[in-house]
């Protein structure tokens, strides 16, 4: 019975793992065929420009462009950094890696060690613990 289960939960974890693989791919294959697509609609804009077209046919065309532009930006993905203090990395853990109060995120990793920093210093009063 324990075999039975222990297989059973090793066949669910590969399919998962498969499954999140398949996914990753597919999602990197749309943003590739997004930023592609805008790419393209922009030199198509260039070219009727280039060849004196009708503005009515470059202003269309312009907007389908900054269409794709926007779907492609909306697709990019970010990582994103937050600066904790004081905090045991296994205690975090511990909780189920959840904060305890508002969270801050930024872009930039400099941004999150530079309030790491401030908070460990004393120059950041709102960041340091009661």
């Amino acid at each position: 019975m324990i075999t039975f289960l222990i297989d059973s939960l090793i066949a669910s974890l590969i399919a998962s793992l498969i499954a999140s693989h398949r996914l990753r791919a597919a999602q990197a294959e749309q943003r590739r065929a997004a930023v592609a697509k805008a790419a393209a609609l922009k030199e198509a804009v260039d070219q009727l420009r280039a060849t004196g077209a009708e503005e009515d046919d470059i202003k269309a065309a312009a907007r389908k462009a900054a269409e794709a532009a926007a779907d492609s930006e909306a697709l990019q993905v970010f990582t994103f950094w937050r600066a904790v203090s004081g905090l045991n990395p296994v205690e975090y853990k511990q909780r189920g890696s959840s904060e305890l109060a508002f969270l801050s995120l930024t872009k930039r990793k400099s941004v999150a060690e530079k309030y790491v920093d401030e908070t460990l210093s004393g120059r950041n009063p709102e960041w340091t613990k009661p």
